[in-house]
């Protein structure tokens, strides 16, 4: 794939309209940073990234980062590089971790929630591909997980 139908995928996912500005955004919002009171089903969220980070002040950042955890399913991805192994070298350019049974639901529903209050999921899809990208970085030593995430984004873009 050249950069620029990747340049072209990515900005036609761009709608302004799904951004929800908020004074509050926790920055990384991921399943590895919520904790479900026992009790209560109530969540706690924990380890925001500092307010000083220049972060985009729109709650679509928070709930993109949810979707890296139920979408690109990130909290099994960098538990399991066997399982990475595995599906890089039987899979092709594109490939995804299977989702349990309880995550796709939670995606479904959190998915259709959003949609009704008029964000927009394609928008989304270019958040968490952000996200992942500003992964790779970091995990360039760990050749499938950088695999997997360079996966994923060329996924999320939808690059025809």
């Amino acid at each position: 794939k050249d950069l620029e139908s990747f340049k072209r995928a990515a900005l036609a996912l761009v709608d302004t309209n799904s951004l929800r500005y908020s004074k509050t955004i926790h920055g990384d919002l991921t399943f590895s940073n919520l904790i479900i009171q026992e009790n209560t089903n109530d969540f706690i969220y924990i380890d925001p990234n500092p307010s000083s980070h220049q972060l985009l002040p729109a709650t679509i950042v928070d709930w993109s980062k949810i979707m890296q955890s139920c979408s690109s399913q990130w909290e099994l991805a960098i538990a399991n590089p066997g399982l990475l192994s595995y599906l890089g070298h039987n899979a092709s350019e594109s490939y995804s971790i299977p989702s349990p049974i309880n995550v796709i639901n939670f995606r479904l529903n959190f998915q259709e929630i959003l949609e009704q209050q008029g964000y927009n999921l394609d928008m989304l899809k270019l958040h968490e591909a952000v996200h992942l990208s500003r992964a790779l970085p970091y995990i360039t030593q760990e050749k499938n997980l950088a695999k997997y995430v360079s996966s994923r984004i060329i996924s999320l873009i939808g690059v025809p």
